[in-house]
């Protein structure tokens, strides 16, 4: 259980990492919090787009009128990274449909 609360942790810190260096966005707690949430509860702004593995999953989340590629883990419910703009280009029509939603934030 320790090994998986620093790993989760690790995973946190490379997410917000990747955050600020691609976007130059400080990924906080809050929002953080509020991303994980948005999977959670099945929100809009959060977009499944493919499973990567049996415990991690590429979403697309709307923030500030962008589309952010994330990827989450629902073993230890935390992102992981966030990716760059480019891995958004195969998911454009499913990504389309969406912007139909009332996206504020």
């Amino acid at each position: 259980m320790k090994n998986k609360k620093k790993k989760a942790q690790a995973m946190k810190e490379h997410a917000r990492k990747r955050a600020m260096e691609r976007y130059g966005m400080e990924l906080t707690e809050p929002l953080y919090n509020e991303f994980c949430n948005w999977i959670k509860t099945g929100d809009p702004r959060a977009v499944f787009l493919e499973k990567q593995s049996l415990r991690v999953s590429l979403w697309a989340f709307r923030h500030k009128e962008q589309w952010l590629p994330i990827i989450y883990d629902k073993v230890r419910h935390t992102l992981v990274s966030v990716l760059p703009q480019e891995v958004l280009t195969v998911h454009k029509k499913k990504l389309g449909k969406e912007e139909q939603h009332e996206c504020t934030v």
